[in-house]
């Protein structure tokens, strides 16, 4: 299971996106970098605190802290092996930072990073600074960048664990497509863009590409409609696009696409799938966590990061609309069967705490899932998947596969329906908001198991 880092509540907490950041990254390094300025749904961010891990288990001296702190110890070996010792520094004078570890993907790389304070001016700052340590590193302007790109979207969190003295140590998490195998290049301090250390990268994850040029109509896109609070319906968010590529690797799944109607982009809802060994087909919400998004020329790039370590020997497939796509590169096929999840409606349910939320019968009843109420005990219990999450009337705190660290869940009675928030993540399945009014209240829930 993996420790990743709660990009989501970050954003909100901040207001900081990705897209904000990598303009200004990009102004300090002199490069151009183009961004769409009406996109800011769930984008990664760059260097935020996320929140602090607090793990009690020691980790032995010949571990991994990689592997131990981003993907608690559970990577199979034939990721655990990429894991490299980097060990290399560069100081501007006031810190040292020194890329300890490096796992590198193609299109997702991981970091274990620390940086010290040479004086205790220096240390002060960093002590000081209202949005901790991941605060600091953003404002130092720590920024990663392989030779001859852009920087991309990176996320982090602290590990405090390790802190020793002066000597600070955060975990990170960094998308960016590698197509040439260059150098990776860490830049340590925005205002001396000549200062930065280079990094060779041996080696990476591979991952399998797949051109395709599939049309696929009537695709539902999440994100569009955000900036025009009018237009929130299913069909205004509603084009054709065309599928032009997809790749997969373990640790991440990547989807470029042509929108018929350039208006409109978006993470596609309900589009792609996996079909496992064993037959099972699991939709996209259940396995994947968007991380970032750019525009590359006239087709959209989305970039998804695996909740957990996804490993090929369990996919046999991966299903584009109604078209499977084997692994193994053989020939393409139709589903001969309607076996996919059908996408629903389900009405929005005003929350004490501020925001909407859908009643978690209806969904559950409308998906498959079992549903119970104890009302002696005052809890909630939902099973789907083979996995059972026993939620509490008022507060839950939950640990998902895919945060930094737990997450409050408050779970309420309103009428005749219980509702809680983060529902889509105990389910594994993908809510869209739609029908608002201008106040953005008063919505419904487009949801797609």
């Amino acid at each position: 299971m993996r420790n990743l880092f709660n990009k989501k509540q970050a954003e909100q907490l901040t207001g900081v996106s990705s897209e904000h950041v990598k303009q200004l990254v990009s102004e300090k390094l002199g490069e151009e970098i183009y961004k769409k300025p009406r996109y800011k749904k769930k984008a990664t961010i760059a260097i935020i605190l996320a929140a602090a891990l607090c793990i009690t288990t020691a980790i032995a001296a010949n571990s991994s802290w990689l592997t131990h702190y981003i993907f608690d110890d559970k990577a199979p070996d034939n990721i655990s092996s990429e894991v490299e010792d980097i060990n290399k520094s560069i100081s501007d004078g006031e810190y040292v930072v020194t890329l300890e570890q490096a796992l590198f993907g193609e299109t997702t790389s991981y970091f274990i990073v620390s940086i010290e304070a040479l004086t205790d001016e220096a240390f002060e700052k960093i002590e000081n600074n209202p949005g901790g340590f991941g605060g600091f590193t953003f404002d130092l302007g720590l920024t990663f960048k392989y030779d001859g790109e852009y920087a991309e979207g990176v996320s982090s969190r602290e590990l405090p664990e390790l802190d020793n003295g002066r000597k600070k140590y955060i975990a990170i998490e960094y998308t960016g497509k590698n197509p040439k195998n260059s150098d990776l290049l860490v830049y340590t301090n925005s205002d001396k863009p000549d200062l930065y250390m280079r990094i060779p990268v041996k080696s990476s994850i591979k991952a399998l590409d797949f051109k395709i040029n599939q049309k696929v109509s009537n695709v539902v896109l999440n994100g569009s409609y955000s900036y025009d609070t009018d237009k929130s319906s299913v069909e205004d968010n509603t084009t054709n696009l065309t599928i032009t590529n997809f790749s997969i690797s373990p640790l991440d799944f990547t989807l470029e696409y042509k929108p018929e109607n350039k208006k409109l982009y978006g993470t596609p809802i309900n589009l792609i799938a996996f079909m496992m060994n064993d037959g099972s087909i699991h939709g996209q919400g259940e396995f994947l966590d968007y991380n970032e998004h750019k525009t590359i020329a006239d087709y959209e790039q989305y970039i998804f990061t695996f909740k957990n370590i996804m490993e090929f020997d369990n996919i046999k497939a991966i299903i584009i609309d109604k078209t499977v796509y084997p692994l193994d590169k053989s020939k393409p096929y139709k589903l001969d069967k309607d076996m996919l999840f059908k996408p629903f409606i389900s009405d929005g349910i005003g929350r004490t705490h501020g925001g909407f939320a859908p009643s978690i019968e209806d969904v559950c009843e409308k998906i498959g899932a079992h549903f119970s109420f104890d009302e002696k005990a005052q809890t909630v219990t939902i099973t789907y998947n083979g996995k059972t999450t026993t939620l509490n009337i008022g507060t839950t705190n939950i640990k998902f596969a895919n945060r930094a660290t737990e997450t409050e869940i408050i779970t309420e009675i309103m009428g005749e329906n219980i509702i809680c928030n983060n529902l889509d993540d105990i389910l594994g399945i993908e809510f869209m908001y739609i029908n608002f009014n201008e106040q953005g209240q008063n919505g419904d829930f487009y949801i797609a198991p």
